[in-house]
This record gives C-alpha cells, sequence and structure tokens, in this order.
C-alpha cells in the first residue's frame, strides 16, 4: 500500500535508474534476491534472529556480500511521580496503549516495558486506566513471524504474573493470539526474578508493568 508514495517520493532517483522499488513476494523470492551475485550490500531493519538468518544465508550462498542492520530493542516507556490531572493520567494511558496496539505491537516504537515509581499515589490509577483502554481500543491482527510465539514464551516463564486482557474491540480477522498480555513484574530491582522480559524484545502483544523504587524524583 505504501508502493505510490513512495515511488512519487522517489520518482526522480527512479528515473535516473538510482533506486528501484519491488513487491515483496515472500521468503523464497528474498532468499533468491539477496543470493543474486548482483547483490553486493544488504541493510534491513527487523531482528536479531532475521540477521542471524539473513547472515546464515549469505554466508553458505553469498560471502561477497556485505550486511547491516538496524534492529529492535526492548522499548521502555517511564512515567515520573507527580501530580497529575484526570485528563492528563487518561491521556498517558491513550497513547501508550495506542502505540502498543498499532500493527500488533510489532512496531518499532510500541512499549514493552511501562516503568512506574513504586510508591507513586497515582500509580494504580494509571494501571486500572491502561487495562481499560487495552479493552476498549481495537485489536488488530499481529502479522510479524514468531511474534505469537515469543508472547507464549513469556506467559509460560510468568505464569504467575502475566495475564491476558481480552479487547471488546477487534477486526474480524483476529483471534484470541492477538490479545494483549500483560505481565506484572514488579521491582526491576528484583534479581530472584527471571529478567528475559526486560532484555528479549517480544516485538508483540506483550506489556510489562515495572517499578523503580523512589523516594524522591532526584533519585528516580
Amino acid at each position: 500500500f505504501l508502493y505510490e508514495p513512495y515511488y512519487h517520493i522517489l520518482e526522480p532517483l527512479i528515473e535516473e535508474n538510482i533506486v528501484f522499488i519491488i513487491d515483496d513476494y515472500g521468503i523464497d523470492f528474498t532468499k533468491k534476491l539477496i543470493t543474486n551475485d548482483f547483490i553486493n550490500h544488504i541493510h534491513f531493519t527487523g531482528s536479531e534472529n532475521t540477521y542471524k538468518s539473513i547472515q546464515e544465508t549469505l554466508q553458505n550462498e553469498n560471502k561477497s556480500c556485505d550486511i547491516t542492520a538496524e534492529l529492535g530493542c526492548v522499548t521502555p516507556w517511564v512515567i515520573f511521580p507527580g501530580e497529575y490531572t484526570e485528563n492528563e493520567i487518561k491521556n498517558i494511558a491513550i497513547q501508550l496503549v495506542n502505540a502498543k496496539k498499532n500493527n500488533g505491537g510489532s512496531n518499532c516504537i510500541t512499549p514493552q516495558v511501562l516503568i512506574l515509581p513504586e510508591k507513586w499515589e497515582q500509580k494504580n490509577i494509571l494501571h486500572d486506566l491502561i487495562l481499560k483502554e487495552i479493552q476498549n481500543q481495537q485489536t488488530v491482527p499481529c502479522y510479524y513471524p514468531n511474534s505469537i510465539e515469543n508472547k507464549k514464551n513469556m506467559m509460560n516463564i510468568y505464569k504467575d504474573n502475566s495475564y491476558v486482557i481480552s479487547s471488546t474491540n477487534k477486526l474480524e480477522m483476529t483471534s484470541e493470539d492477538d490479545d494483549i498480555v500483560i505481565i506484572d513484574y514488579g521491582l526491576i530491582s528484583n534479581e530472584k526474578k527471571e529478567g528475559i522480559c526486560l532484555k528479549q524484545e517480544a516485538f508483540g502483544p506483550v506489556l510489562v508493568i515495572a517499578t523503580i523504587e523512589n523516594n524522591n524524583i532526584e533519585e528516580y
């Protein structure tokens, strides 16, 4: 769906035979493309696993091709302690859930970890508003390879501290797999807990809620 706008934006370079835009015909087509002798450098965005997969393919079938990538991360959203108005705190919840649900959570700016002050007086208010927004805002399919598997793996790791929030507003092609799982991690400083949800990007419908001890805003 972005072909036409990109073609318009890049038309001067396309007419000079500097840029070519091709459709995505799937993994087999892409593999043939990157192993072609004419291809000498590949740059892409994706996960670390995708990078390793492409790198392995090139080592076996196109060793002269260089590879660079912009990979993802466990994106944090940090809320500072303070006294927020009702509208302000509701807006935080709306923006957070919108960013989480956009593209099924397969989005470079999707929040994976929400960091809250442990002793913040409005912590529970925001927490409840976020759950309400997850129920109300539209759920769309999570299409990205392995994202659902990543979600299920994290649910298996954090059994007692994870729960799924079902949405009352879904596109027809969605399933329960597309619903967001909440992981109530607790204090980030708690070394007894498995920290994989703070280190491994899920790139899907996973939202971790974690806290930091705070005595005052400067220390926080």
